[in-house]
């Protein structure tokens, strides 16, 4: 995209269209032509976002989402057949020797890679299940997850509670 904006500037056109053709401010379009002009194409092609490296690899992911999707948790040992986000844990960490930490929307993400079908999550109260993030995230799936929460105190319907 960054390049096809530099070639539209080159043939005439004025950043200000360019940026409302491409979503973005035109400052960003500006960015891109000092870099362009700085460094060349090398300058725009996209760099790798810092941050954290996933604890988990592609086949490792594959596995995990094979393992939900084809089997349920008493094939792997445990008590209950229903997947929540305890056992997944636990299954990460028997599996691959990794922890996780708590996440919602990134295990939401994870959840809809190559989902096909609506995607329906039963969650608790918790305020983080119920968070501005999460509901921005879920809002952007165009119904194709839906998040629905247990009452506020129900141990018989919630499978953690029996363990």
């Amino acid at each position: 995209m960054r390049l096809r904006a530099i070639e539209a500037t080159k043939a005439g056109m004025k950043a200000t269209n360019l940026a409302l053709a491409y979503g973005v401010h035109r400052r960003t379009v500006f960015r891109w032509l000092a870099d362009y002009y700085k460094g060349g194409e090398q300058a725009l092609k996209a760099k790798p976002i810092p941050g954290r490296p996933p604890k988990l690899d592609e086949p490792q992911m594959q596995s995990l989402a094979q393992a939900v999707t084809d089997q349920t948790p008493l094939q792997h040992g445990f008590q209950i057949g229903l997947w929540t986000q305890s056992i997944l844990h636990e299954l990460i960490r028997r599996q691959f020797g990794q922890t996780m930490e708590h996440c919602p929307r990134s295990f939401l993400q994870r959840l809809m890679v190559g989902a096909t079908n609506p995607v329906f999550v039963v969650g608790d109260g918790h305020p983080v299940h119920k968070s501005a993030l999460v509901r921005h995230y879920i809002a952007s799936q165009a119904g194709q997850l839906q998040l629905f929460f247990l009452p506020p105190y129900s141990p018989q319907l919630n499978p953690d509670e029996q363990v």
